[in-house]
C-alpha cells in the first residue's frame, strides 16, 4: 500500500483500536483492527495485535485464522510486530494462559509461538521464549522473517548472544534482498564488536531501504565506534528525523531514540562540542533515564577523570552552564565523590532552581551519605518538577523505607515500575520491602522478576535467600546465597543468611564459618546482633 492517506487512514484504525484497548473495550479494539485489515491485508502488525485480542475475548478460531495468516504474508519490508503492537503479557496476565491454550489447539502454527514467545519475552522470560521461538523456526525452517525473530530474542541473552548472530546470518541467507535484515544483521555484528562487517551490512540493508530509521541509529553508532564522528552525527540526525508513516510504526520508540541521542552526544565529544553533547544528552536521558556523561561499568578512574575534564573546560569558559555543573555532579556520584558531587549539584540548582533531575541526584547524594530525610525533600521537590522520573520515585521509595516508612516506599517503587518495566532495582527494592510486611508470596514474585530482567543482580539474590529462608525454602535460600556470593564476596548480611540456613541445614561447621566471615568483615554487626 503506497499511498500516502490510504497508509494514515491504517494507521489511524490500529491507533482507535489501541485507545479501545487502553478503555478496556476488546471487541471495540478489534473492530478498529477489522477495520485495520480491510484497508491493508498485508498489515502483519493488525493481524498480529489482533489475534491477540481474539485471544482474550476466547475467539481461539478467529486468533488462530489470523496467526495462519501472517504466515501467508511477504515479509520483505519489516513491519513493527516485534515489540511494538503486541499485546503485553505484563499488561494482561491471562495472555499466556490463552496463547498456551491456541498452541494445545494448533501445535504447528509458528506465528502462533511467536506471540507465546512474545508474551513471555515481555516477562523477560527469554529461554522461555527462545523454546517457543525454536519450535516456530521448526514449523516453518524457511522463514527469514522467523529466523530474524529469534535472533533478536537471543541478542538479549548474553548466554545466546552468538547463537543469534548466527541465526541472524542465516535469515539474511534465505532473503539477502531485505532491507531491513541486513540492518538487523548489521546491529547484531555492531554489539559482537565487528565494526567493519556491521557497517557493510548497514550500507546495503539502508541501500535497500533508506527510511528504515533504525538502520540510520545503528549505522551511527558504528561510525562513532570508529571515530568517524561528523559522517556519525548525519546518520543519527537522520535517524531522529521522525517519520511515522514507515511500516505503520506507531513511534519511533523511546528507547530507540534516546540510544541514537545519546550516540550522537558521543560523537559531539568526540569533536569537542560540549554544549552539542549536553543538549543531546538531556534529550536521551528524558526519553530513557539510563544514559549519563560517562559510561564506566569497571569504574576506571581514568574514564571518570576524561569525563570530568571535559566538563571542567566548558565551565572555564562559561561557568554559568547549570547542566554542566550537574552533569559533573553526577559523573563525581557515580565514582564516589560524594563531597564533590554534592557542592556540584548544589550549585547548578543555584543557577536553575527549577532543574527537576539535578534535585533527585542530590537526593540520591544525600542517601548516599547516611541523610535519608534531607534526601526525602530533595527528591520531593524532584518529583513535583517531573512526576515522570522512574529513578526519583525508586530514591525517595529507598529513603522512605530508611525512614521505616515501608507502605509509602511500597507505593514509590510501584510507581516506577509503572514509568519503566523493565527496572530491576525497583523490583528488587519493592520485594525486599514485602519481605519486610511478611508477604513472602509477593516478595519472591518480585525478587524473581528483578532476576528474570537481571541475572547477575546480587542483592537481588541476597534478599531472595532471606526470603526463601523465612519461607522455609532452606536449599533454594542456600542456592541464592551461594550465588550472590560468587558474584560480591562483600555482602555481610548474606554471610549471616546462610549461616542460619545452614544451621536449619544442620551444618553447624559451615554456620560457624559464615558467622566468622561476617565478623571479619563487619565487627560492629555481630555486636549489634549480640
Amino acid at each position: 500500500m503506497k499511498n500516502y492517506r490510504a497508509k494514515v487512514a491504517v494507521m489511524a484504525a490500529m491507533a482507535a483500536g489501541r485507545k479501545r484497548v487502553d478503555a478496556g473495550d476488546l471487541k471495540g479494539a478489534i473492530r478498529r483492527f477489522d477495520r485495520a485489515v480491510r484497508l491493508d491485508p498485508v498489515a502483519a502488525q493488525a493481524y498480529l495485535y489482533r489475534a491477540g485480542l481474539k485471544l482474550l475475548v476466547a475467539d481461539d478460531r478467529g486468533a488462530l485464522e489470523d496467526f495462519q495468516a501472517i504466515s501467508r504474508l511477504e515479509h520483505s519490508h519489516l513491519p513493527a510486530y516485534r515489540d511494538l503492537t503486541t499485546l503485553s503479557a505484563e499488561e494482561f496476565p491471562k495472555l499466556i494462559a490463552a496463547a498456551e491454550r491456541m498452541l494445545k489447539r494448533a501445535p504447528n502454527c509458528a506465528w502462533a509461538h511467536v506471540f507465546h514467545a512474545f508474551s513471555l519475552r515481555s516477562l523477560m522470560l527469554y529461554e522461555d521464549a527462545i523454546n517457543d521461538l525454536d519450535r516456530a523456526v521448526a514449523c516453518e525452517p524457511k522463514s527469514a522473517a522467523l529466523w530474524a525473530m529469534r535472533s533478536r530474542v537471543k541478542l538479549t541473552n548474553r548466554q545466546k548472544f552468538y547463537d543469534g548472530v548466527r541465526d541472524m546470518e542465516k535469515a539474511v541467507a534465505l532473503a539477502p534482498d531485505w532491507g531491513w535484515l541486513n540492518c538487523w544483521l548489521g546491529e547484531a555484528l555492531r554489539h559482537q564488536g565487528e565494526f567493519a562487517r556491521a557497517l557493510k551490512a548497514l550500507d546495503k540493508g539502508l541501500s535497500l531501504d533508506g527510511r528504515y530509521l533504525r538502520g540510520h541509529a545503528w549505522r551511527g553508532g558504528v561510525l562513532v565506534a570508529l571515530g568517524r564522528s561528523k559522517d556519525a552525527i548525519k546518520s543519527l540526525s537522520r535517524s531522529l528525523a521522525f517519520d511515522p508513516i514507515y511500516h505503520y510504526d506507531f513511534e519511533y520508540t523511546a528507547d530507540q531514540k534516546s540510544w541514537a541521542l545519546n550516540q550522537r552526544m558521543l560523537a559531539r565529544r568526540q569533536l569537542g562540542d560540549v554544549p552539542g553533547a549536553l543538549r543531546d544528552l538531556n534529550e536521551a536521558h528524558r526519553y530513557g533515564p539510563r544514559y549519563a556523561w560517562v559510561f564506566n561499568p569497571t569504574g576506571d578512574p581514568k574514564i571518570f577523570e576524561q569525563g570530568i575534564d571535559e566538563l571542567s573546560r566548558a565551565l572555564s569558559r562559561d561557568p554559568k552552564i547549570a547542566w554542566a555543573w550537574a552533569w559533573r555532579g553526577w559523573t563525581f556520584e557515580q565514582w564516589g565523590r560524594l563531597d564533590e558531587a554534592l557542592s556540584d549539584l548544589s550549585h547548578a540548582l543555584r543557577l536553575s532552581p527549577r532543574l527537576a533531575w539535578p534535585w533527585a541526584w542530590r537526593g540520591k547524594v544525600l542517601l548516599a551519605m547516611g541523610r535519608p530525610a534531607e534526601a526525602l525533600d530533595c527528591l520531593d521537590r524532584a518529583l513535583r518538577l517531573d512526576p515522570a522520573y522512574a529513578q526519583a520515585y525508586g530514591w525517595r521509595g529507598e529513603a522512605r523505607r530508611l525512614l521505616g516508612r515501608i507502605a509509602p516506599a511500597i507505593k514509590d517503587f510501584t510507581e516506577a515500575i509503572r514509568l519503566d518495566h523493565r527496572a530491576a532495582w525497583a523490583f528488587a527494592a519493592r520485594g525486599e520491602c514485602w519481605q519486610k510486611q511478611g508477604r513472602l508470596k509477593e516478595a519472591l514474585h518480585d525478587l524473581d522478576r528483578a532476576l528474570a530482567i537481571c541475572p547477575d543482580y546480587a542483592e537481588a539474590l541476597a534478599w531472595r535467600a532471606e526470603t526463601r529462608r523465612l519461607a522455609g525454602d532452606l536449599k533454594g535460600g542456600l542456592a541464592d546465597a551461594d550465588a550472590a556470593l560468587k558474584l560480591k564476596s562483600g555482602l555481610v548480611l548474606v554471610y549471616l543468611t546462610r549461616a542460619l540456613i545452614k544451621q536449619g541445614l544442620r551444618d553447624y561447621k559451615g554456620q560457624l564459618a559464615d558467622f566468622r566471615r561476617a565478623a571479619r568483615l563487619d565487627p560492629s554487626l555481630l555486636a549489634a546482633k549480640a
